[in-house]
């Protein structure tokens, strides 16, 4: 546990004095890469499924981005595009009806009659 004081000076004789405590938590704050977050323009709207779940939505196309939510085995999505991030994995970016989050996710959790255009 960590303690800091910071006495802080006022007008005339009159002082504050403000302390701080802080402890470790078991949650950490994740920081994302700048590529997180990026929402595309493009709109295929093919009606697809989720086969795999529960997989996670996220905020961009990787593992590194944070999770906004998750789509359920037979979430039925709107996919919007796809790309290849820079580690050779296909992602969508889709909406899901059953929660009405829009994000990212790996291609391989989505059953869909064709891929998306490109983003």
């Amino acid at each position: 546990m960590k303690k800091l004081a910071l006495a802080l000076g006022l007008a005339g004789s009159m002082a504050m004095t403000l302390c701080v405590t802080s402890s470790p938590t078991s949650a950490t704050a994740t920081v994302q890469p700048g590529w997180c977050g990026w929402t595309p323009a493009n709109n295929s709207n093919i009606l697809a499924r989720v086969y795999v779940g529960p997989v996670n939505i996220r905020t961009g196309q990787g593992t590194d981005c944070n999770v906004i939510s998750q789509a359920q085995e037979g979430d039925w999505v709107w996919l919007h595009c796809q790309v290849i991030n820079g580690g050779g994995e296909r992602w969508f970016y889709l909406w899901d009806s059953a929660n009405g989050k829009t994000g990212w996710v790996k291609a391989g959790a989505v059953e869909r009659p064709f891929d998306p255009r490109t983003c």
